[in-house]
């Protein structure tokens, strides 16, 4: 998922890219949402919602949400189906 991380990734990439997003995700459910690090420059520093998490949130997996209130895993995989689906590859603009 390197490819990712600069805005885009092929076709031919994304089979392995779903094979690392289960990893991350897999990891990611076994942890505990509290040691989410808000800061890379200030480690200790908490998330401003740090304290008033939704009920919903179990798990390290589940504080990564999209915008629309999505779950940014659930998205990502949709994104490679459909990708997989249409024969393209996925480019990520900023909004």
């Amino acid at each position: 998922m390197n490819n990712l991380h600069n805005g885009k990734l092929e076709l031919k990439d994304i089979e392995k890219a779903k094979e690392e997003l289960k990893d991350v995700e897999e990891q990611f459910l076994s942890m505990k949402s509290s040691i989410a690090i808000w800061n890379i420059d200030d480690v200790l520093e908490k998330a401003p919602w740090h304290n008033n998490l939704s009920v919903d949130v179990k798990n390290l997996r589940d504080i990564f949400m999209t915008s629309d209130g999505g779950n940014l895993f659930i998205k990502l995989y949709e994104a490679m189906d459909n990708a997989v689906e249409l024969e393209k590859g996925i480019e990520v603009e900023s909004m």
